[in-house]
C-alpha cells in the first residue's frame, strides 16, 4: 500500500505556477543590471536563495535583465511563485560561485496578465510597481497617462480636467495638430483639501506614435511630480501589410526547402 502511494506521487503533475508578461522601465537610474528566475524551472528555489544564506548555487538558472530609463525591455514571461515578482541581484565570488540576492519584489495583481514593471526610488531603498499593459487600446498620436503616485492626481491639459486615483490609468488623445507643441499641467491635493501645481510637460504631438506616461512622486519633494514618457511608433497599413506579405514569403519558402531536403 505505501508503496503504492509513493508510485501515485510520483506520477503526479507538477502544480503548474502562474505567469507574468511584463515590459520593465527604470525611473531613477540610466541602467541596472537584475536578474529574473522563471520559478518553474528546476532548482529554481534554491537559487533564489539569499546570497549570505547556506544554500549557494553555482550558476543558478536566472536570466540577465537590463532595465533601462529611456526604452521599455522586451516582453519577458516568466512563472512567479508566492504570488510576488522578484527581480534580483545576482553576485559572483572570487571562487566563481554565482548566488542571487533579492533586489525588489511586488504583489501581482491578477496572474496571467501583462503589465508595465516601474523601478523606482534609490538603488539602496528600490520600489516596484506594475501597472497593466495594454497598449492595443492605444492609436497613434494618442497618449496614456499612468498615475504611479499613491494619492490623486489632477490632470489639466488641452480639453482634459481630470482627477486619476492612485493606480489608475487614462487614455487621452490630444487636440493639437501633429508636430505642434502642447503643454498641460499636474496638481496635488493637500491636506486642506486644494489643488497645488506639482509639475508639468510641453510635448511635440507626433501622430504616428503613441507614447506612456508614467508620473511618480518626486524623489526628494513629496509636493511634485516626475514624469517619464515612452514613445512607440505605430506602422501604417502599408507597412504591416508589406511585413504580412514578407512573412507570407518567407514561410513559402522554408516549406519549399523542406520538401526538397525529403527528396
Amino acid at each position: 500500500m505505501l508503496s503504492a502511494l509513493f508510485i501515485l506521487a510520483a506520477a503526479s503533475p507538477v502544480e503548474e505556477l502562474p505567469e507574468i508578461k511584463f515590459r520593465a522601465l527604470s525611473f531613477n537610474e540610466p541602467v541596472i543590471e537584475l536578474a529574473i528566475v522563471d520559478a518553474q524551472k528546476p532548482d529554481a528555489k534554491e537559487s533564489t536563495s539569499k546570497s549570505n544564506g547556506k544554500d549557494k548555487k553555482d550558476s543558478p538558472p536566472f536570466e540577465p535583465l537590463k532595465v533601462y530609463n529611456v526604452s521599455l525591455t522586451e516582453e519577458k514571461k516568466i512563472h512567479y511563485a508566492d504570488g510576488k515578482l522578484t527581480f534580483y541581484k545576482a553576485n559572483t565570488d572570487p571562487d566563481g560561485t554565482t548566488t542571487l540576492s533579492t533586489f525588489v519584489d511586488v504583489v501581482v495583481p491578477a496572474p496571467d496578465s501583462s503589465y508595465i514593471a516601474i523601478i523606482s526610488g534609490s538603488s539602496d531603498k528600490p520600489t516596484l510597481q506594475l501597472v497593466p499593459d495594454s497598449p492595443e487600446k492605444m492609436a497613434a498620436g494618442s497618449m496614456r497617462f499612468f498615475n504611479v503616485c499613491k494619492t490623486r492626481l489632477g490632470l489639466n491639459f488641452p480639453g482634459l480636467k481630470i482627477v486619476l486615483s492612485p493606480g489608475e490609468d487614462m487614455l487621452y488623445q490630444p487636440p493639437i495638430k501633429g508636430s505642434d507643441y502642447g503643454q498641460g499641467q499636474f496638481l496635488l491635493c493637500d491636506e486642506k483639501g486644494e489643488w497645488n501645481p506639482a509639475g508639468g510637460m510641453r510635448w511635440i504631438q507626433l501622430n504616428d506614435s503613441r507614447t506612456l506616461w508614467f508620473i511618480v512622486p518626486h524623489y526628494n519633494d513629496p509636493c511634485l511630480v516626475m514624469t517619464r514618457g515612452i514613445s512607440e511608433r505605430i506602422p501604417t497599413a502599408e507597412e504591416i501589410k508589406q511585413a504580412k506579405g514578407e512573412e507570407a514569403q518567407k514561410a513559402k519558402a522554408d516549406k519549399t526547402s523542406k520538401k526538397s531536403q525529403v527528396k
